[in-house]
């Protein structure tokens, strides 16, 4: 029961997030429609906030209340777990880069306007750790999927 606190806790940090970007992807759509070149990050955006809504729902459903889900909740979950967990490790490993190659941060730092520069590795930071908090919660999920899989039924 305590891991079920701690991923409970988790799935809190990766709510707060993912409501924060499905607002922003309300105004995105907009810029989509516009911008087709953008659609790409929209739909990996889209992605990883319906990953958080199936795992809250798999939370709520299948480990707080032991009911049953259907199998198509169970694709659902595993087919955007999978998107967010690619999104998240590229975000990890680029983020790594920019500060591993000293001269590949001081040329993203110098096209940024300066009120920016002084926040950005700051807001590099800590998309890292939501992005490693993401990994984590994607493992998790997962194993717990596997736990629980008599909770899955057909429709």
């Amino acid at each position: 029961m305590k891991g079920i606190i701690l991923y409970r806790i988790l799935t809190l940090i990766v709510n707060v997030f993912c409501t924060m970007i499905g607002m922003v992807l309300v105004l995105e759509l907009a810029m989509v429609f516009a911008n087709p070149t953008l659609a790409l990050n929209f739909f990996i955006s889209l992605s990883i906030v319906l990953y958080a809504w199936h795992a809250n729902r798999f939370l709520l459903k299948v480990l707080i209340k032991n009911e049953t889900t259907t199998k198509k909740h169970k694709d659902w979950l595993q087919v955007n777990a999978i998107v967010t967990l690619i999104a998240s490790l590229l975000t990890i490993v680029a983020s790594a880069a920019l500060f591993a190659i000293p001269k590949l941060h001081e040329s993203v730092i110098k096209q940024l306007p300066a009120e920016f520069q002084s926040s950005f590795n700051k807001a590099v930071i800590i998309g890292m750790i939501i992005s490693a908090c993401l990994v984590l919660h994607v493992i998790w999920t997962y194993t717990l999927i596997r736990k629980y899989k008599a909770s899955f039924i057909e429709e």
